[in-house]
């Protein structure tokens, strides 16, 4: 059945409203992160846990500060500081006296892996910390994770960041502690492990030193963590969604036992997929190596109902601290950033926002026309989620945002885009945890629908003029959080005609007659206009010196076949309803136009036998006569086969299995 979408007809679009200002928005926003000095661009790659700092990329090679209280960006970092910012978390340095909490920041260095940290928010800097001591290694091909490389807890001085060779030879992780004095911390080891055959990629450190990546083994990867230990010999591997351990992880929890990854499906070995599994055992001394920790669950992140279009069609970059949030990607026809709410005891209650459908609808969009990956996630006071990524302003320059959700429109699933043929049924529903008190109330064209106010509404009879035709919205509202309402953004494609049967090729003789017919179905019925070329056709003489027919119905019948009716471009038709005016074109099939006689086309030998290989067009019949004396009369020729082309084009294959003969010779003739 077609289901064509470049042509919609209806369009079905969830309104975001905010009726009170905005203050009715409770919290939502959609923050634009200045770029740091004369740079146009920025991206933000890293955030603290409770959301309260951002680090990032500005221009090409300016890592970024960016204080969400104060809001000012510091650059302490441009220069011989940091190229990049990949990392930024939480220690609290009890060597001090008072004990000072400290923002620590994991990038690059002037060249070299480093870290930097501050006491006060930013305004004042203490040493940086180079990864080019003992023991040594050549840092300046060493670079962190594009995005959250560091782990720290406000528990403890210690403080975990994550590397590799730039060949992905091997993995390496730093623990850092006490005072920073120097260019050099006062207590930092370095651990890691070279692999031999096989490439390894880290992108996510936990707070026990755990981290997270992949091992490529034979062009195949596999979901890997390593745990802290003396040369970081101990890996697991766990398995994906189609119960093998192909994949990758992107993200892990603070404690390292979340983790949010892609993999295969059992139904689909082509795209990745996301995922959340959560592991326990923390014994990496366990013989074998690994052998303390096992998978306890494992379930698929939800998806929009029109992604596709890519093999990575959910990326899960970053997640909160206590694995409920994560951010990433995900691909309905485009990379579209999106925040994932996995906080629901059952999975099929867990939710994917479009971050900025949301903002956009509810007026908020600021600079933006899209906002395209989020790298990292936290969470604020009132537990609402805080990222940070990087989207389009309207001058097409990569621009960090920062976005604040509120937990209960988080865990509000939203519809999303589909297509349905007309004449069939559309539901657009919300999915929810079930412990929000939420209202609903749907509306059609502005005015609300009576009774309608549950978390689905059911469309019947689609249809692209008339029946379910309309603009629908959804209010949902929050009693608890009195005057807020926000809904989701749906686009709803009713191919109306829809065609359930397209042109098919044809092959005709010259001379001869050929039909190519089509099914469709409309609202209430469909007229039809055929083309050659895109150009129309019209019933009578084509100009060639054939005859047209059916030009304006199902079925179009072109009459004493010429080589430029083949020659002129395919055909087509153009399906209108006749309510509405909606249309829908076909699917091009191409006219072949033959010279009326089969064709022998070659004569092969192998062994004993001969196969011959006829050609000629499709339904005509055609015998294959044989005779050992190639000036023989005709009628003298003996018959071998007789059989009928098939397809629009026949070509068959016969053999003559070991003759008796010396030699044959061979016709090929109509019967």
């Amino acid at each position: 059945m077609n289901k064509k979408r470049n042509t919609p007809v209806l369009t079905v679009i969830l309104l975001l409203t905010a009726w009170c200002g905005t203050t009715a928005l409770g919290g939502l926003s959609l923050t634009n992160i200045p770029c740091a000095s004369t740079d146009t661009s920025n991206e933000g790659r890293a955030i603290t846990q409770d959301g309260k700092y951002v680090g990032g990329l500005s221009g090409t090679a300016n890592g970024f500060f960016y204080s969400v209280t104060n809001g000012y960006v510091t650059i302490p970092l441009a220069g011989s500081y940091a190229a990049i910012v990949t990392g930024i978390g939480y220690r609290t340095d009890t060597n001090q006296v008072p004990a000072v909490v400290q923002v620590v920041l994991d990038g690059n260095n002037a060249g070299y892996h480093g870290q930097f940290e501050t006491s006060d928010g930013g305004l004042t800097w203490g040493a940086k910390r180079r990864d080019n001591g003992t023991p040594t290694y050549a840092w300046a091909d060493y670079p962190p994770p594009t995005m959250n490389s560091l782990a720290a807890t406000t528990d403890s001085d210690v403080y975990f960041n994550t590397f590799r060779p730039s060949a992905k030879t091997g993995i390496y992780t730093c623990r850092g502690s006490n005072l920073w004095t120097s260019v050099t911390a006062a207590k930092v080891q370095i651990v890691g492990k070279t692999v031999t055959g096989d490439t390894v990629d880290v992108v996510g450190v936990a707070a026990n030193g755990r981290i997270v990546g992949l091992r490529k083994t034979s062009g195949i990867s596999r979901n890997t963590l390593w745990d802290w230990m003396p040369q970081n010999t101990t890996q697991f591997q766990w398995n994906g969604l189609d119960g093998t351990t192909v994949g990758q992880a992107w993200s892990v929890s603070l404690d390292g036992n979340v983790i949010f990854g892609w993999s295969h499906t059992l139904s689909d070995a082509v795209n990745y997929y996301g995922y959340k599994t959560v592991l326990s055992g923390t014994n990496p001394n366990a013989a074998p190596p690994g052998s303390g920790i096992t998978q306890v669950s494992l379930n698929a992140l939800p998806e929009f109902s029109n992604t596709g279009g890519s093999t990575t069609r959910s990326v899960p970059h970053g997640c909160t601290v206590d694995g409920r949030y994560a951010v990433g990607y995900s691909y309905p026809g485009i990379t579209t950033a999106v925040l994932w709410d996995t906080g629901a005891p059952n999975p099929a209650n867990w939710t994917v926002t479009d971050l900025y459908a949301l903002a956009a609808a509810n007026g908020l969009a600021d600079i933006f026309n899209r906002l395209v990956k989020a790298y990292s996630v936290g969470t604020n006071g009132a537990g609402d989620p805080v990222i940070t990524g990087y989207g389009y302003d309207t001058s097409a320059n990569t621009r960090a945002f920062l976005m604040t959700v509120p937990r209960w429109i988080a865990a509000i699933g939203f519809p999303s885009s589909k297509a349905v043929n007309y004449g069939t049924a559309a539901t657009l529903s919300l999915v929810t945890n079930g412990t929000d008190s939420l209202t609903y109330q749907w509306y059609k064209n502005g005015e609300p629908l009576s009774g309608k106010t549950t978390s689905m509404l059911a469309l019947s009879g689609v249809s692209c003029a008339g029946g379910a035709a309309g603009s629908y919205s959804v209010v949902v509202s929050n009693a608890p959080i009195s005057g807020v309402v926000t809904s989701g953004v749906a686009v709803v494609t009713v191919v109306d005609p829809f065609i359930s049967v397209q042109p098919a090729s044809k092959a005709g003789i010259l001379g001869s007659n050929v039909t190519f017919t089509v099914s469709a179905e409309g609202s209430p019925t469909v007229s039809y206009q055929w083309q050659r070329g895109g150009n129309p056709l019209s019933d009578g003489d084509s100009g060639f010196g054939s005859t047209i027919a059916g030009a304006s119905t199902a079925a179009l019948t072109i009459s004493n076949l010429t080589q430029a009716d083949a020659g002129n471009g395919d055909y087509t038709v153009v399906l209108t309803t006749s309510a509405g005016g909606c249309t829908t074109t076909s699917s091009a099939a191409t006219l072949t136009v033959l010279d009326g006689m089969p064709v022998l086309n070659s004569v092969v030998q192998s062994g004993a036998d001969y196969t011959l290989t006829v050609s000629g067009p499709g339904g005509q019949n055609y015998k294959v006569l044989y005779s050992t004396n190639v000036a023989a009369s005709l009628s003298s020729w003996k018959p071998l086969t007789t059989n009928s082309f098939s397809g629009a084009i026949g070509v068959d294959t016969y053999t003559d299995t070991a003759p008796t003969n010396s030699r044959r010779f061979y016709i090929l003739t109509s019967p």
